[in-house]
């Protein structure tokens, strides 16, 4: 096991069962700047997190080949394909609490947060996403609930995306 963080594996962050049907093996090998991603990330999102909410922290989905993101219908210009995103949850804890604890902690710079696959009146469906970008803007895009209300903050603007394919190439031969 490869730790890349106190608590966390990249074994942890590669894994996917989609990625091991369709015989995706570049999956488990991410190359250098995708390791080094899920490295930070792991240290700026994922070990604050643990903090939080110890063993009780699931990881859906970190990284993902571009050949496995394209079969959940993501593209290239998706963070998880760079290492700087994962997806999240909390046993016992529902979605909009862990958005809020996130949200409200000075001690986890993410990127973009935002429930995903939520079911209407089922807070403890789907996942959080969030992603995390080095010496960039912090918290610039969220979603949260208020009075039963999906509220957000109106910034989503993204970096320019200029190496994002070539770090999502990283790995081809």
């Amino acid at each position: 096991m490869t730790m890349i963080s106190p608590h966390f594996s990249l074994e942890q962050l590669v894994f996917d069962p989609l990625a091991y049907w369709h015989a995706i093996h570049q999956q488990f090998e991410p190359g250098p700047s995708v390791q080094t991603a899920l490295r930070e990330t792991s240290q700026a999102i994922l070990e604050p997190l643990y903090k939080m909410f110890g063993t009780d922290l699931q990881i859906i989905s970190g990284y993902r080949h571009k050949h496995l993101n394209f079969l959940y219908g993501g593209n290239n210009r998706d963070y998880h394909v760079i290492g700087r995103a994962v997806d999240i949850r909390v046993r016992g804890l529902d979605n909009w609490r862990l958005i809020d604890a996130i949200r409200t902690s000075e001690d986890i710079p993410f990127h973009y947060l935002a429930p995903e696959y939520m079911q209407p009146g089922d807070p403890s469906s789907g996942w959080v996403h969030v992603s995390h970008i080095t010496n960039a803007p912090n918290k610039r895009a969220y979603c949260w609930m208020r009075d039963g209300v999906l509220r957000t903050n109106d910034t989503v603007q993204d970096p320019e995306f200029d190496d994002l394919e070539d770090i999502a190439n990283d790995n081809e031969p």
